[in-house]
């Protein structure tokens, strides 16, 4: 009985968080489904923080009722007159999907890696199952933490075990929503896998957002699911890479912040609106971010300064798009517009990081007088820091000694041979795809980056991987650099997609075009006149287009066709 209800608050759950998915205004089918899933995750964990803590009840039956009136009130407010029209909109964006996604299933390479994950992540949910939580983490702090709030009855202080007590419990509160109805925590190792959904889609967005296409966007994302440090944490309850998936969500939806609120602006959204949008979803990316893991309090710096950066563009493009009596006085009157509409988007992050992830933060401080005890940070007093209490005691023998960049480079090439780890996880564990395939295509794709002149990916993008690597206490630790192989995973898809359009270009400037064009227009083997988009062979197409009737005509429209 409790388990069918706990079936049905997820559908009514996921029925809600889609409908808002696709009234959100989202310009892209992609961007609709990551919403999707982190609007759905975010809900569930605010619902178990809700109940569980705020009104101390635990239970499946609040819990069942919660998750239904939630649902409820979200579709009967996305289906009102007013915005209907973008949920409908939206739903035919997801709808337009499927027949995309069968053409990119066409990609041979997409195929054999789709088949090689699924069952990489079958065999592990099966050891999930039928072992039961064997993650050394797990068993010491991710499922006490959750055991003890269902033997309570309510979320609160776990005294029994310190860093269940000390840590964000975000990703955990997943585990106490399916144990409220189950009894138990035998799902918890399946906390993670919304997180891979997400950070699956999220790496593939933002390849799409680099300008990749379908097929290689899609390798992409699941490029990232077959990273090994990433798929063993699939049947355990390790935090890794769900700070990695919501970063990356968080990433992608400040990249595609200007283009989101232009698209907004052609339907007749009032930029600024769709700007405040666009900056609540960011904000809940990064609420659920904080309250899965600490180290994600440095995402979320470096996503508001690009919040703020973004938001000076797209001030900028509405200002050359305002008709001249509509512009603004001066330049003294656009710094300020600047800096109100900054600050407005920087308290509208805080105050979701707050609401989603500042509960543990505010628990631990009053218990401990140190929001992050018991590192010392920040000016607040600890036990010590995070390189005495925990690098310090796990460092693997293999590059102790050794500098970051030494032991970072030196924990990469450990993937080529076999030895035995004493503790949970090896150094390396990006595989050997990130040694001799990963590694190398991401520098080609950075190079590709500045070559297109898109600086907005390398100090977006780049540069925040950077930060992580220079500050994380442990960067040749796989754990704690998932984010790496996902940029590679990106780089991957953009060069791809480079080599295909090259391609492209080269068959198309052969006998086809020459034939198609030369043999039709006088003087016209380099030029071509069907249209605005690029030949293949290169050269421009120019005006004027031959007519209808004509048989050059008729050649030119099955040449767009067979070319465009």
């Amino acid at each position: 009985m409790n388990a069918a209800a706990l079936v049905i608050a997820l559908v009514a759950t996921l029925a809600g968080c889609g409908h808002l998915a696709c009234a959100s205004g989202m310009r892209r089918a992609v961007d609709v489904v990551l919403l999707w899933l982190l609007l759905t995750t975010a809900q569930l964990s605010a619902l178990t923080l809700l109940v569980g803590a705020l009104l101390r009840r635990l239970h499946a039956l609040p819990l069942f009722v919660a998750a239904l009136v939630v649902a409820a009130a979200e579709i009967a407010a996305t289906r009102r007159a007013r915005v209907d029209g973008e949920r409908r909109r939206g739903r035919d964006l997801v709808r337009a999907l499927a027949p995309r996604a069968r053409r990119s299933w066409r990609h041979p390479a997409v195929v054999v890696v789709a088949v090689l994950v699924g069952a990489q992540y079958c065999w592990r949910g099966a050891l999930a199952v039928f072992l039961g939580p064997l993650d050394y983490d797990g068993l010491w702090y991710h499922l006490p933490g959750p055991a003890i709030w269902l033997q309570q009855g309510y979320v609160g202080h776990t005294p029994q075990v310190l860093w269940a007590d000390v840590y964000p419990q975000g990703q955990e509160l997943l585990t106490g929503f399916t144990g409220a109805f189950l009894g138990d925590t035998r799902l918890g190792w399946a906390s993670g896998l919304p997180f891979l959904a997400l950070g699956a889609v999220a790496t593939a967005g933002i390849a799409r957002t680099a300008g990749a296409r379908r097929a290689h966007a899609t390798l992409a994302g699941l490029g990232i699911l077959a990273v090994p440090a990433v798929f063993v944490q699939a049947s355990t309850t390790y935090v890794d890479f769900g700070t990695t998936a919501t970063a990356l969500a968080a990433l992608h939806l400040t990249l595609g912040l200007r283009s989101t609120v232009a698209a907004a602006t052609t339907r007749g959204v009032d930029p600024l609106r769709a700007l405040r949008r666009q900056v609540s979803w960011i904000g809940i990316a990064l609420g659920v971010a904080v309250g899965v893991k600490s180290s994600n309090l440095l995402t979320a710096a470096m996503v508001g300064v690009l919040v703020v950066v973004r938001t000076g563009y797209v001030l900028a493009d509405v200002r050359r798009a305002a008709p001249p009596r509509g512009r603004g006085a001066g330049p003294r009157a656009d710094a300020a517009a600047l800096v109100r509409v900054a600050l407005s988007n920087v308290a509208l992050l805080g105050l979701f990081m707050s609401a989603l992830g500042g509960y543990w933060y505010l628990r631990t401080w009053v218990r401990y007088g140190n929001p992050f005890y018991p590192f010392s940070m920040f000016g607040f007093p600890g036990r010590g820091t995070v390189d005495e209490l925990i690098i310090r005691t796990t460092v693997s023998p293999l590059v102790i000694g050794e500098g970051k960049v030494r032991a970072t480079w030196h924990s990469w090439l450990l993937d080529r041979e076999r030895f035995a780890y004493t503790y949970d996880q090896q150094p390396g564990g990006f595989g050997l795809q990130w040694i001799y395939l990963l590694l190398p295509v991401l520098v080609g794709g950075l190079v590709l980056f500045g070559v297109r002149r898109r600086f907005d990916l390398l100090w977006g993008l780049v540069l925040p991987v950077i930060v992580w690597g220079i500050a994380s206490p442990a960067p040749w630790w796989a754990r704690y650099q998932m984010i790496v192989p996902a940029l590679g995973c990106v780089g991957l898809a953009v060069v791809l997609t480079a080599l295909a359009e090259r391609s492209d270009r080269v068959r198309g400037g052969g006998w086809r075009c020459r034939w198609h064009c030369g043999g039709w227009w006088r003087g016209c083997s380099r030029r071509c006149s069907w249209g605005p988009r690029r030949c293949p062979c290169g050269g421009r197409r120019s005006r004027p287009t031959p007519g209808r009737g004509t048989a050059s005509g008729r050649i030119g429209r099955m040449c767009g066709r067979r070319w465009s």
